[in-house]
């Protein structure tokens, strides 16, 4: 949809939607593409929850920089195993519930190619340390969600090594560009992996 398809009309029908199964709901937006979406959330007594930065890699046979001083192992998830881990890393890096993990670490994603969906995991021997998860999508394009370290492990160059992983498989794959949400802790690493930032995402 074009930016100017989100009305009042379309946000009142989405209101009486939810309001009848008395749920909680979010609306998304990116400011350089919806640059009157606050104004318009605001006169609906919308209240900002987060925003993060909108980043893109638009060319991944870009060389990634210098590797990591600190080099674990960094493994595309294969097995059950692999999914429990990811589970493990996403409560220790987000505060994650098992119940909410297995909402987007699920086994068909091992097993379908169809899904277009990669994990990803680094051990520091046999203790995984952080995970991500890569999206596919036919427009030769990639995103990916979810880049979370263990505490212990932060600033040690895991999420670049991941990010190094990813970057290549994905140029191997034949895909083109990648765009992800940043923190705005990780904004740093990212553009040193050569993302820039097309926008902020409330």
């Amino acid at each position: 949809h074009t930016p100017d398809a989100l009305t009042g009309a379309v946000l009142a029908e989405a209101e009486a939607f939810f309001a009848g199964y008395d749920a909680v709901w979010t609306v998304i937006f990116a400011d350089r593409y919806m640059p009157h979406g606050e104004a318009l959330f605001s006169e609906r007594r919308y209240s900002p929850r987060w925003h993060s930065p909108l980043m893109v890699l638009d060319d991944l046979r870009l060389a990634p920089g210098e590797p990591p001083a600190f080099q674990p192992g960094v493994v595309r998830a294969s097995t059950p195993e692999h999914l429990d881990d990811i589970i493990r890393v996403l409560r220790d890096a987000f505060g994650t519930s098992s119940t909410i993990s297995r909402r987007v670490v699920r086994d068909e994603h091992l097993t379908d190619p169809a899904a277009g969906v990669w994990h990803y995991l680094a051990y520091n021997g046999r203790t995984a340390t952080a995970c991500a998860m890569v999206a596919l999508h036919a427009s030769a394009m990639a995103t990916v969600w979810n880049v979370g370290t263990r505490p212990f492990y932060r600033r040690r160059g895991v999420a670049t090594a991941i990010m190094h992983a990813i970057q290549g498989d994905l140029h191997a794959a034949g895909l083109e560009a990648c765009a992800l949400l940043s923190s705005d802790e990780g904004v740093a690493l990212y553009e040193r992996l050569g993302y820039r930032t097309l926008a902020q995402v409330y």
